[in-house]
């Protein structure tokens, strides 16, 4: 299963459903500010479900069309790649739109 939102349930509560019917949760797009603001609760909610991905599904186009807001998130994912890796095991990609008719 691909989450696109937890519509505000608790990790362990969507993981026990998730369990009882049988499926697996395998990745979430998460937008890139919930990223910018707490990365590590977005780990660990992942690592509660069991996903090794979180996808950053397109960015905002404030951050697209500024050179200097690329290389910030270019930081921020360079350090989001190295905590993931490191700590936690898990992968983060990052896939940007780069067209406006994605």
């Amino acid at each position: 299963m691909e989450f696109a939102g937890y519509y505000g349930m608790d990790a362990k509560e969507l993981k026990k459903i998730i369990d009882d019917i049988g499926v697996a949760a395998v990745n979430a797009h998460v937008s890139i500010l919930n990223m910018e603001n707490d990365l590590d609760a977005e780990i660990e909610y992942a690592n509660i479900l069991g996903m090794k991905t979180i996808t950053i599904p397109a960015l905002p186009n404030e951050i697209r069309n500024d050179v200097k807001a690329l290389l910030k998130v270019s930081n921020i994912m360079n350090y989001g790649i190295n905590i993931v890796l490191i700590m936690v095991a898990m992968q983060l990609i990052l896939f940007v739109c780069l067209n406006t008719y994605c």
